[in-house]
């Protein structure tokens, strides 16, 4: 996924809860699906019902039963939703919230055991839980389903003859194979990462919004994308040229 040690651990157990609702946001291109279905890869087993909903299909994983909407037919995300419910899926991962009934429907399964993964587009975390307060969603409600919200970009990672790769110091960009003498070879998520926790909760129920969700406090569980930046290029994952433009326009 390319997140830290400790978001890893914290998005894994939030992902290993019986219920509660995952949302991933961000922009079209962002890599939010890549990161639901490393999670999806993650908790497929025969154990565990995990049922998708999409627009269409992106990936296709052996194991778990995956639907693609048919909105020319009439069949949106709500309708499919309530038909796929039917088959009481532990997991379930939802495309796209992108109305109020849907929004609905998801956090009324996750709050009735279903364990629920969606995209939002939102800018970040406080946006987002924003958003699900206009689509009509209750603040009690959605507080007691929601779960982590992760907002995350894309940006090159750095080639590993660029971030001192030991095992091959002669290395130039001129002859890397890798990254053809661009100097970056993939690209890495800079995130931002909130857990929804009792602290969060209490604030949603009690109506706070914009920066009062994410006042700093010693049992706030936030990282800010500006953080995880400075981490990956302290640690020459990737370059500050990379981020900065991201960074400015968030």
């Amino acid at each position: 996924l390319g997140f830290f040690k400790n978001d890893l651990e914290m998005l894994y157990q939030a992902s290993q809860a019986p219920s509660g609702l995952i949302l991933m946001v961000g922009p079209t291109g962002s890599g939010k699906t890549t990161t639901l279905y490393a999670i999806l890869n993650a908790l497929n087993s025969q154990e565990k019902n995990i049922l998708t909903i999409e627009n269409p299909v992106e990936y296709h994983i052996e194991g778990i039963t995956q639907v693609s909407v048919k909105p020319e037919q009439g069949l949106g995300f709500a309708d499919t939703l309530r038909a796929a419910l039917r088959q009481d899926p532990d997991v379930l991962l939802i495309g796209e919230i992108r109305d109020e009934e849907t929004a609905n429907i998801a956090v009324k399964a996750a709050l009735t055991g279903h364990l629920v993964l969606s995209t939002l587009h939102s800018s970040d975390a406080v946006t987002a839980i924003q958003r699900l307060l206009n689509l009509g969603i209750a603040p009690d409600l959605l507080a007691e389903t929601l779960t982590v919200i992760v907002s995350q970009r894309l940006v090159r990672r750095l080639c590993s003859h660029q971030n001192g790769n030991k095992s091959n110091p002669n290395i130039s960009d001129k002859n890397c194979l890798r990254c053809r003498g661009t100097g970056y070879s993939g690209r890495i998520p800079v995130y931002e990462i909130l857990k929804v926790n009792s602290l969060v909760r209490d604030r949603i129920k009690a109506g706070d919004t914009g920066k009062k969700l994410i006042r700093p406090e010693p049992e706030l569980y936030f990282h800010t994308m500006e953080q995880t930046a400075q981490r990956l290029t302290k640690e020459g994952l990737t370059d500050w040229k990379e981020v900065q433009p991201l960074l400015l326009n968030v």
